[in-house]
């Protein structure tokens, strides 16, 4: 609150991420692994009971074909029965989370914020396996071996009912786990296999801590670089063009000052001219698709 000048009021100084009960000292789940460290480290032999439930393996039609780097990245995931999978935005996070579930094959909570990510992802399970995705969200309740979460909606209900369903827990942009709504709907569930996917771990509140301890360690990662390297990133080639174009902008009246600009660029003939030769040169090339962004849609006529 203080980096981003907000109020401090009413915030505590510390997020403390265990709690005390009687004699009960409880820690998250996602610290598991560094806890067993300490313990070892200082010459403690801890007792593990397990409360997480168990269920039958459910066999699928999987037609999901791995790319080598996903191979490495899902085999990496379940090295470990939690932690964070991080890999950019073309990487296939959504193929590799199904895998997830396809090898282990047990009811799956998929979480997610948005009904858009939700479609998506229901998509490609029936595309990829055949399934038909439940779906808690927006009013409805449909429960099947794989459910797809709204987080808003779960964390506005009782889920005593249906915290012990699942078998595996995935959450999808799981940067937003610091989120208190987040944080407070993967908590309740008993998953004993539980996994973030993300694209980028770190967060500008600095709050990412939250996300590892409430899911896990970072157990997988895949570089831009070995996108880059396989050809399945692009790397865009940016190109400025000079322009003779000018106008008298005064930043005292930057609002109205902005939409003058936009109007005279609008209206400025020899950069429309070159903006559409630029086009023509492309779109002379076959196989290219061209795209030109703006503002307002007068200016795209």
């Amino acid at each position: 609150a203080q980096t981003f000048g907000r109020s401090t009021h009413g915030i505590s100084q510390y997020i403390r991420f265990y709690h005390t009960m009687g004699d009960e000292f409880r820690l998250p789940r996602g610290f598991f692994r560094d806890f067993m460290q300490l313990l070892h480290e200082n010459n403690y032999t801890p007792v593990v009971k397990d409360l997480t439930p168990s269920f039958a393996q459910k066999k699928f039609r999987d037609d999901i074909q791995l790319r080598p780097y996903q191979l490495g990245w899902v085999a990496d995931l379940l090295s470990e029965p939690q932690g964070i999978g991080v890999a950019p935005p073309g990487a296939g996070k959504t193929i590799c989370g199904l895998e997830l579930y396809a090898r282990l094959g047990v009811p799956c909570l998929w979480l997610t914020h948005t009904k858009g990510l939700a479609r998506q992802v229901a998509k490609r399970l029936k595309s990829f396996m055949g399934e038909e995705a439940g779906f808690i969200g927006d009013g409805k309740e449909d429960l099947r071996h794989f459910t797809v979460g709204l987080v808003p909606t779960l964390v506005r209900r009782d889920l005593s009912e249906i915290v012990k369903l699942f078998g595996l827990v995935i959450v999808d942009e799981a940067h937003h786990a610091p989120a208190a709504t987040f944080d407070q709907v993967i908590n309740q569930f008993w998953a004993r296999h539980r996994y973030g996917l993300t694209a980028t771990p770190y967060r500008e509140d600095g709050l990412e801590p939250m996300m590892f301890h409430s899911i896990g360690p970072s157990l997988a990662q895949i570089s831009r670089a070995e996108l880059r390297s396989v050809g399945a990133l692009i790397t865009p080639t940016v190109y400025r063009r000079q322009t003779n174009f000018w106008f008298p902008y005064d930043n005292k009246i930057k609002d109205s000052n902005y939409k003058a600009v936009e109007e005279a660029l609008m209206y400025d003939e020899a950069r429309n001219d070159l903006i559409m030769q630029d086009v023509s040169l492309e779109a002379m090339v076959e196989s290219n698709t061209c795209i030109v962004l703006v503002s307002r849609i007068e200016h795209g006529e």
